[in-house]
């Protein structure tokens, strides 16, 4: 886990489970950080339909695509597995 998860698993009151749990914990923030951004991340449709203008062009999905780089890097999650 990087920093911003030691942090949040610190605030939770989790770090004993943390340290019990370190595999676990870090396949369930990357679960959770993985749903979190599929509500973001353009599909292929998206990016096929940008010349259109849709999503804001490709300007917008571009945006979108580094949003989700800048969330999964934020919290350490570098699997694209999930």
């Amino acid at each position: 886990m990087n920093k911003q998860t030691e942090i949040l698993v610190d605030k939770a009151g989790l770090t004993a489970v943390y340290e019990m749990f370190d595999n676990e914990l870090k396949t369930f923030v990357e679960l959770i950080v993985q749903e979190c951004v599929t509500f973001i991340e353009p599909t292929d449709e998206h990016r096929r339909d940008a010349s259109w203008g849709f999503l804001g062009g490709e300007e917008g999905v571009e945006l979108l695509d580094e949003l989700v780089s800048k969330i999964k890097q934020h919290f350490g999650v570098d699997r694209e597995d999930l």
